[in-house]
């Protein structure tokens, strides 16, 4: 079919309850005609563009270097069993999956839309739909007025996020009593390790995810899935296996890890998204994740160690599922909304204001702060930028996160916007946790004073960040205080989305 890919424009997800193969024709054709002339159908025009020049240039490196495969794949070989031989098998993870999160608590309200086609979000994009909906090919990330060609009864409903915030902490609550530091990126996912709760207990990791999963439905009113693996990863990709409503139990053997992972898609992997996925597929026919290692030497010959260590470790079920290690540890936080576009900063800045708030919440809750404000903007054009800055010290409140956001969004300020995002990055539980006014609102403590200007500070007397930034605005030029701005650390897919030569 000529025209742009149906994966940009929101077809072929990997998510549970899609139509079989046999129907998708149909459905690539209503999304085709129903994109075009449309700003998202010119964006993702750009974007395969793009994406067809990287393949060229990839595949004139690919000609210049083929000289030199066969030392290579001795190389990879090596590599590959090295890798293997790291394979930790000793630890338990599971992996919880709300199904149809949002569109979950919808019909907890208004039962009536559990048995019709549903959506939550807009007429410019949708943020989930039911699995009813998803029969006709209607999807998240999947512009609304796309979904009513497929689905002209369907229902979309407006998000409600201060609900589905309280649904997701009756989850969170059931959650940490397995592992009380367990990593949640969204309010519809986590992950969790519960090898001491296994230790503790007399159960195997079946009966306790079935234990757990029931827990989360008597709590919440809400099914879930789950994966179980010996990595993070592993359990993310099980807990899509038997969705929705199901588990999935991979057990720690070599063999049986690598014959399942076989013939996963790579869209599964997270930090493979469609672009990623779109350069494999038409430079070194990579569809799955045993592909990706029959083509093994070839990735490290074309693209960067970190890339290359990336997707083969992925491929072979070592990955971490969320890119920040295997680990507990996170290494960022976000929050982002899509809406109507919107041309005035005024109106920007009501928005992030918002935005800010629902992070500190965020942290507060986790008892974390960060060093590097991030924000993330798509225009009606559907044009994606980032811009951050590098603090000297960690923040964690919303006035404090505002503040330098504001900066950046003001600075940078786009003709119009439909996306807006916030993330804070370098995070740390070692900096102290610097309270927002609301907290300091029935202390009668008295104010410190600056040494400098003698002045009293607006600040309570162990805000000391708060009181920091006050004298040094005293002691020299506020433009002297600014950090300069970090280049954000990129995924797979803004490498391959940059503009230029490789």
């Amino acid at each position: 079919m000529s025209g742009v890919n149906t994966t940009f424009l929101g077809g072929h997800a990997t998510k549970s309850g899609l139509p079989e193969a046999r129907d998708r024709t149909q459905i690539d054709k209503i999304i085709q005609e129903a994109s075009k002339g449309s700003k998202f159908y010119a964006f993702q025009q750009r974007r395969e563009q793009r994406i067809a020049e990287k393949v060229a240039a990839l595949q004139i490196k690919k000609t210049q270097l083929s000289t030199g495969y066969s030392k290579a794949e001795q190389e990879t070989r090596k590599w590959l069993a090295d890798a293997e031989s790291r394979r930790i098998l000793e630890r338990t993870y599971l992996h919880i999956d709300m199904d149809a999160f949002f569109a979950a608590v919808e019909v907890l309200r208004r039962p009536e839309l559990a048995t019709v086609p549903m959506a939550v979000g807009g007429e410019s994009m949708l943020s989930t739909s039911n699995y009813v909906a998803r029969t006709f090919g209607v999807v998240a990330a999947m512009p609304g007025y796309i979904a009513r060609k497929l689905c002209p009864h369907l229902i979309i409903i407006p998000p409600d996020y201060t609900a589905y915030r309280a649904a997701g902490a009756k989850v969170h609550e059931v959650l940490r009593s397995y592992d009380p530091n367990m990593s949640s990126f969204s309010l519809d996912e986590a992950s969790l390790d519960i090898t001491d709760y296994l230790a503790r207990s007399s159960a195997t990791p079946e009966e306790v995810t079935e234990e757990l999963r029931g827990r989360v439905l008597r709590a919440s009113n809400l099914t879930c899935s789950a994966g179980v693996g010996c990595s993070r990863q592993l359990a993310k990709i099980g807990s899509n296996v038997n969705k929705p409503n199901g588990q999935f139990i991979l057990p720690p053997d070599p063999e049986k890890i690598l014959e399942f992972l076989k013939k996963q898609p790579v869209k599964r992997i997270n930090g493979i998204g469609k672009v990623t996925a779109k350069i494999l597929e038409d430079l070194l026919k990579v569809v799955t994740c045993a592909d990706i290692i029959s083509q093994a030497t070839w990735i490290r010959l074309l693209f960067s160690e970190i890339q290359s260590e990336f997707l083969l470790l992925s491929a072979l079920g070592m990955g971490s599922a969320f890119g920040d290690g295997d680990g507990s540890e996170r290494k960022s936080m976000s929050v982002e909304r899509t809406f109507k576009k919107i041309d005035a900063l005024s109106d920007m800045q009501v928005v992030l204001k918002k935005l800010c708030k629902r992070l500190a919440e965020d942290l507060l809750e986790e008892e974390w702060a960060g060093k590097t404000v991030s924000i993330k903007m798509k225009t009606a054009a559907f044009d994606t930028l980032t811009r951050a800055v590098t603090l000297e010290n960690p923040v964690s409140t919303d006035e404090e996160i505002y503040k330098h956001a504001s900066k950046l969004l003001s600075k940078n300020k786009p003709p119009d916007l439909r996306l807006l995002g916030v993330r804070l990055s370098g995070l740390t539980t070692d900096a102290p946790r610097y309270r927002c006014l609301d907290d300091f609102a029935h202390e009668p403590v008295e104010r410190p004073s600056c040494p400098v200007c003698t002045q009293s500070i607006d600040a309570h007397p162990d805000d000391t960040l708060r009181i920091n930034e006050h004298i040094d605005k005293c002691l020299v030029p506020q433009s002297n205080l600014v950090p300069q701005s970090k280049k954000p650390r990129r995924t797979l897919d803004a490498f391959f989305n940059k503009s230029g030569p490789l």
